[in-house]
């Protein structure tokens, strides 16, 4: 036999050897793993950025993931106010609106360093990942007044702003909420009750 045939790119191992298969019995084509399934839900997804391989971030991760699973080579979704298209049989992103497209792979999931040798799981991971936080700033509801005051207010460090965080790929902030707390998520950029502003990386 010659293996499974599941589409794949170079990789890296748990221990950071390269691989360019799915698994060992592919490898020695004798045939594909039973096991590598499971291997394959333990696993990450790395995207090319400026001549780098980069972690994807959760929502890339949930999303691929869920195509996979689903055995759905294309998909389209919507983030930090893109849209991108992903292709798992090219292992391509490509953005709609620019063309640009951006190679992805497999990878395994980093080892969480308080279980050194153990396996991941959802509780552990990404306890010790350093994640980026933006800023995001809108001009207070969807009045053009507000807009034009707070052009002209911005200059000595004034207006009337909403403000809201993006981690993980998710925006969270605090206003009026028919149920709940008051604090609610949308994809970054995308409260439909203000105007949006501008995106400030916090670190």
């Amino acid at each position: 036999k010659e293996g499974c045939g599941r589409p794949t790119a170079p990789g890296k191992t748990r221990n950071g050897n390269p691989y360019q298969t799915c698994c060992r019995g592919c490898v020695q084509k004798i045939g594909h793993d039973p096991a590598c399934n499971l291997r394959v839900s333990k696993s990450d997804w790395e995207i090319m950025l400026a001549g780098e391989w980069k972690l994807v971030g959760v929502a890339e991760r949930n999303f691929l993931d869920e195509l996979d699973r689903t055995n759905q080579s294309t998909g389209h979704v919507k983030l930090r106010g893109h849209e991108y298209e992903f292709d798992l049989s090219q292992l391509t992103q490509r953005n709609i609106a620019t063309g640009k497209v951006r190679q992805l792979r497999r990878c395994a999931r980093p080892q969480n360093s308080s279980t050194p040798g153990g396996e991941i799981d959802g509780e552990n991971e990404g306890t010790n990942e350093l994640v980026p936080i933006t800023l995001h700033v809108y001009d207070l509801l969807q009045n053009p007044s507000i807009q034009t005051a707070n052009g002209i207010l911005r200059v000595v460090g004034s207006g009337a702003y909403h403000t809201a965080l993006e981690v993980y790929d998710m925006e969270w902030s605090y206003g009026a909420c028919e149920h709940g707390t008051g604090v609610f998520s949308c994809i970054p950029g995308g409260c439909a009750m203000h105007h949006y502003r501008e995106a400030i990386p916090l670190g």
